[in-house]
């Protein structure tokens, strides 16, 4: 699958005009000329003998000889718009797949104390319960409702003290819209009513599409709730993002950077993964961690492939951080999660990052880096 880039338009295949070949013929059709004349001339005067005999193979070769140099040169013409349309198109493609869009700030409040710090330690300290569904660490220890919520806030505070003056909308996976207390919990601590994201591939196609137009937005993703996900680790995600003008008008200043969201297919991963890094013009070797939830084995080995034939993250090979391994059964709101969580290591890392997440089949990558693309 990959991004829908329709094919250029391919050049025309012509050899150039071999001078030998034709200087060959010429010489053979004026021998052939001079002699068929020879045996079949009857008349007297030389002038017309050697008309037939020489001038006329010549010029007919001559005709032949230019015909074919003129289609070559036309052919050659075209080929040089073509070449000229395709640098064009390859460049608005370029600048299409290098809209980014800036993240202001983010929290994440999960099984672990410290999510990210559980994941980024050595490989023998990170904590693995692949089947264990865990609730939320709760560090202040509160007994109020919708606590994660009023933590989300500090974080959120600390990082962009002034942000609930610009803050625009509050969305929320349309799966949880049903939770009439959560929504109530947002407006009282928000004063915003929170808006459904009702296709997570729509929603951020059309904020890409309109990347100048987006105001300050908080995505949060609430996975708390014991009867509707009993069978998954409890987490909290929230992302602040908007659009880049808002860091010349606010005080607001940019700690990552989102790029557009690709989707794909296992048997297609490799190929598309390639188009990402040949389109927005990143090498590979800058990439540091691939962050990875719901793949199959199938996939798991597509990436892995991958990334050696990239050469992703250079000499010293790219990390991987499975949250599954830490947080067991991905849901449909762990790709939020993910997203979160790849953001929030472009602060202790400063390098870019790719998150590849599977869902029923579907396979959605995006990078994240954290300056923006050029």
């Amino acid at each position: 699958m990959g991004w829908i880039i329709p094919d250029l338009p391919s050049l025309q295949l012509i050899k150039r005009p071999s001078y030998l070949l034709w200087g060959i013929a010429c010489v053979l059709m004026m021998v052939m000329g001079f002699l068929l004349t020879l045996f079949l001339y009857q008349d007297n005067d030389t002038s017309l003998f050697w008309l037939f005999a020489i001038l006329v193979p010549f010029t007919l070769w001559l005709m032949m000889f230019s015909i074919r140099c003129l289609y070559y040169f036309n052919i050659q013409a075209t080929n040089n718009d073509i070449r000229q349309y395709q640098q064009y198109i390859i460049k608005e493609w370029q600048a299409w797949s290098k809209v980014q869009i800036p993240i202001f700030g983010h929290a994440i409040i999960c099984a672990e104390p410290d999510g990210l710090q559980a994941l980024t330690a050595d490989s023998i300290k990170i904590p693995l319960y692949p089947e264990k569904v865990r609730p939320l660490f709760n560090r202040s220890e509160s007994v109020k409702p919708y606590w994660f919520l009023d933590e989300v806030m500090i974080n959120l505070e600390k990082q962009c003290a002034d942000y609930r003056k610009y803050l625009a909308h509050i969305y929320l996976p349309h799966e949880l819209m049903d939770d009439d207390d959560l929504i109530d919990a947002i407006f009282q601590r928000w004063d915003l009513n929170a808006e459904p994201i009702n296709d997570y591939v729509v929603f951020m196609e059309h904020m890409y599409e309109n990347s100048e137009e987006v105001e300050l937005s908080l995505l949060l993703v609430c996975q708390y709730d014991d009867t509707a996900y009993h069978n998954h680790s409890k987490f909290i995600s929230a992302m602040l993002f908007g659009c880049e003008e808002l860091i010349g008008k606010t005080d607001l200043q940019a700690k990552a950077w989102l790029g557009r969201l690709m989707l794909s297919k296992a048997a297609d991963l490799s190929a598309d993964i390639e188009q990402l890094f040949s389109y927005n013009q990143l090498s590979p070797q800058k990439v540091k961690d691939i962050w990875i939830s719901g793949l199959n084995d199938k996939t798991r080995l597509a990436l892995t492939m991958t990334s050696y034939a990239l050469n992703l993250g250079g000499q010293r090979r790219v990390t991987f951080h499975d949250i599954d391994l830490t947080f067991a059964k991905p849901s449909k709101l762990t790709r939020y999660f993910v997203l979160t969580m790849v953001s929030s290591s472009i602060d202790k890392f400063f390098r870019e990052q790719l998150s590849v997440s599977e869902f029923q089949g579907q396979i959605y990558v995006q990078l994240i880096s954290p300056k923006k693309l050029m």
